[in-house]
């Protein structure tokens, strides 16, 4: 299902958003979706278990 609505251009940051029960946290994801931000800028390290 999810294959179908990125297929139908809906957003990936939109998605995240309607998935998240705690609510919108895709600013990370709309701003390399819109080229404000470089994905490889972003800090990984912190969601590699120890």
């Amino acid at each position: 299902m999810v294959m179908t609505l990125l297929h139908e251009h809906i957003s990936l940051s939109l998605l995240y958003d309607l998935w998240n029960p705690d609510g919108p946290e895709s600013w990370e994801i709309l701003a390399v979706e819109q080229g404000w931000l470089d994905p490889r800028s972003l800090d990984r390290g912190a969601l590699t278990p120890a």
